[in-house]
């Protein structure tokens, strides 16, 4: 036992030793060279993006960008746009021409050249893109890019935006189709008037004041949607994300979410909507002439109807109460499930929750 114990401590006593050593050997290297440890993490911040050092190397190389480039949109009938690590601006043209911009600059430990703004028109596909090959093996840089787009009111044809660390701006806009596909980015717009809406994103926010259209398809993960104001069959999914709607009006309405709230204030039209680990509170003004049906698991429920509704439930929980405040010819009135008519049946409210209250006012 006493052996086994001074074994261990000639070990312990052999590893402390080797472990200075090599910190002397490091120090003596780092100093040698000029490292300075105190400037390890001076001006970071994220994105790799390092200020005016990473790890004591300075910059060496700075590039101004300032590009601008202009087409007359006569023969374009899509525009489609690419970019990484460059905000977007949509804007409307003062005059006939579509035009594009790229400001900001660039920041490089290693010789790279100049960001180039890219616009090359083909088959009456206008291509929108900046050629940037700042990063040339191992360098640190920093970046802060702009690219901005006018497009003139006469434009009434497709627009699909595709980022990667961009924040996008949209000012109002009036087309045929919008598709929108991004990661890691949130994106603002005050209104946009399209056929058709079909917005991709992960991990970044969705802020939308109005949105008219006959279709709409979004998809999230890792990021909150906010709508004012919504027109047109809407199929929402969202991963990891609150979703907040004031005003939610079309024939049907597909709603799925996991891991978030949903809260819509005023909502029209038939309804399909499926939640995990979500509350859930939906306010109708008007009652359709079809169906709501709702699956919910780990989350609460609650549905507000207008005073004169009328409608046929059928409401059941799991492991939670049913309370319905409203005069009901009830065929089944449990603690976990209701089944009956209020007034008529023209719209039937299906209702099935695991883990979770329900309550319809």
């Amino acid at each position: 036992m006493f052996k086994n114990s001074k074994l261990v401590r000639k070990i312990t006593l052999y590893l402390l030793c080797t472990v200075l050593i090599c910190f002397w050997i490091t120090k003596m290297i780092l100093n040698s060279s000029g490292f300075e440890p105190n400037t390890l993490f001076n001006g970071f911040d994220s994105n790799f993006n390092i200020g005016d050092h990473w790890n004591g190397f300075n910059y060496k190389y700075n590039y101004d960008v300032n590009e601008e480039k202009s087409i007359e949109p006569s023969n374009i009938n899509s525009i489609k746009i690419d970019m990484v690590s460059a905000d977007i601006k949509v804007l409307i043209s003062e005059d006939d021409n579509i035009k594009a911009t790229l400001k900001g600059y660039v920041k490089s430990s290693e010789e790279a050249s100049n960001p180039k703004l890219d616009m090359t028109s083909k088959e009456g596909t206008l291509y929108i893109t900046s050629q940037n090959n700042a990063f040339k093996g191992f360098s640190s840089y920093s970046m802060d890019l702009e690219l901005e787009i006018f497009i003139p009111k006469s434009y009434v044809n497709d627009l699909y935006i595709k980022s990667t660390s961009s924040d996008i701006s949209i000012n109002p806009l009036n087309l045929n189709n919008l598709n929108i596909i991004t990661t890691s980015g949130f994106i603002e717009a005050e209104e946009i008037t399209v056929k058709s809406f079909n917005f991709s994103s992960t991990s970044g926010d969705l802020n939308i004041n109005k949105l008219n259209s006959t279709q709409n398809e979004i998809q999230t993960s890792s990021g909150n949607i906010e709508v004012q104001s919504m027109e047109g069959n809407s199929s929402i999914s969202s991963t990891s994300g609150d979703l907040n709607i004031d005003r939610l009006s079309s024939n049907q309405n597909q709603i799925r979410t996991t891991s978030g709230n949903i809260e819509i204030q005023s909502i029209e039209g038939n309804l399909s909507l499926n939640s995990t680990s979500g509350d859930s509170y939906l306010k109708y003004n008007k009652m359709p002439n079809g169906n709501i049906d709702i699956s919910s698991i780990s989350g609460n429920l609650e549905v507000l109807t207008p005073s004169n509704a009328e409608f046929f439930i059928n409401a059941s929980s799991t492991s939670g109460n049913i309370t319905l405040n409203k005069p009901i010819l009830a065929e089944v009135k449990k603690e976990h499930q209701v089944k009956g008519v209020v007034g008529s049946d023209n719209c039937k409210i299906n209702i099935k929750t695991t883990s979770g209250d329900v309550t319809i006012k």
